[in-house]
C-alpha cells in the first residue's frame, strides 16, 4: 500500500569482488529492483578538466552577439549549435538547447555536464537563475573576458622581448665561455703573470655547466617559495604528477601488474 515503509526506494551501496560472491553472501536486500555493478580500479584518476580559454571567448562572445539583437536565449543557442565551426561550442550548445527545453535552470547542467567554461563563467550563468536576466550577465561577463584576454596578451608582449634578450645573453656567454676563452687560456698557459680576473675567467669557463646549473637552481627555488601556496593548491599540477607516478614509475607498474594477475587467478 502506498505510504507503507516497503514502498520507499532506496539505494544501497555494497562492496563485492564479484557478483556470485555477493548472491551467496546474503548481503542483497529483498525486493531489488535493480542492481548496477560499479567497477573499482586500483588506481582511479579523475579526468582532466576541459578549460580553452579561447573557445570560453569565442562562445560568450557569439551569444552576446545574438543576445544584444534581442534574441531569445534558446533561440541563440540554437543558432550557435547549427552555424558554428567549432566542435566544443556547437556540442555545449546543443547541450544547453536540450538542457533549457525540459525547463531545468543552468545550476543543474553544470552539476551534470562538464565544459571547457571556467568557474567565472559558470557562476554568471547560475547567476542568470537568480536575476532571471541573462543578456545583461552575457553581456557583463563578455566585457570581463575581453579584459583578461587583453591583459593577458600585454603581459605577454611585455615579457617577450626581456625573455628574448635573455636567451641571447645564455648564449652569448656560453659561446664565449665555451670557445672563445679556452683559446685565450691555451695562448696565457706558459705565461708567469696572469692577472686575478684572468684567472677568475679561465675557472669560469672550466666550471662553466656547474654555474650555470647552480643559477637555475637558484632561480627555480625563489621562484618555488614565492609561490608555494599557489603550487600547494594546484590540483591540475597534483594530478600531473600523480598521473605521471602511476603510468610511468617502474615499481608502481609492476605492482599493478602483480595485482592484476593475483586477481585473475
Amino acid at each position: 500500500m502506498p505510504g507503507n515503509e516497503r514502498d520507499i526506494v532506496t539505494k544501497t551501496h555494497i562492496e563485492a569482488t564479484n557478483f556470485d560472491t555477493l548472491k551467496s553472501s546474503n548481503q542483497l536486500p529483498k525486493n531489488v529492483i535493480k542492481i548496477k555493478q560499479i567497477d573499482k580500479k586500483l588506481f582511479q584518476i579523475k579526468p582532466k578538466t576541459k578549460y580553452n580559454r579561447n573557445q570560453e571567448l569565442t562562445f560568450i562572445s557569439e551569444l552576446d552577439m545574438l543576445l544584444k539583437v534581442k534574441i531569445p536565449f534558446f533561440e541563440s543557442i540554437t543558432i550557435l549549435s547549427q552555424n558554428t565551426p567549432h566542435k566544443q561550442i556547437q556540442e555545449i550548445s546543443q547541450k544547453l538547447a536540450k538542457h533549457i527545453s525540459t525547463g531545468k535552470n543552468f545550476e543543474n547542467f553544470f552539476e551534470n555536464n562538464e565544459t571547457f567554461l571556467s568557474q567565472l563563467s559558470i557562476l554568471f550563468f547560475k547567476l542568470s537563475d537568480i536575476s532571471g536576466n541573462i543578456s545583461a550577465n552575457i553581456n557583463s561577463l563578455h566585457e570581463i573576458l575581453k579584459e583578461q584576454n587583453e591583459q593577458k596578451t600585454k603581459i605577454t608582449e611585455a615579457l617577450s622581448y626581456p625573455i628574448f634578450l635573455f636567451v641571447v645573453m645564455i648564449i652569448a656567454i656560453s659561446v664565449i665561455f665555451g670557445f672563445v676563452v679556452p683559446q685565450f687560456q691555451n695562448m696565457l698557459q706558459n705565461s708567469h703573470e696572469i692577472p686575478t680576473l684572468t684567472k677568475f675567467v679561465f675557472w669560469a669557463s672550466q666550471n662553466y655547466m656547474i654555474l650555470v646549473t647552480t643559477f637555475f637552481a637558484i632561480i627555480i627555488s625563489i621562484f618555488l617559495a614565492l609561490n608555494l601556496k599557489k603550487i600547494s593548491n594546484n590540483k591540475k599540477l597534483h594530478l600531473a604528477i600523480d598521473n605521471f607516478l602511476i603510468s610511468k614509475l617502474p615499481i608502481v607498474l609492476a605492482y599493478r601488474d602483480w595485482e592484476t594477475d593475483r586477481k585473475s587467478t
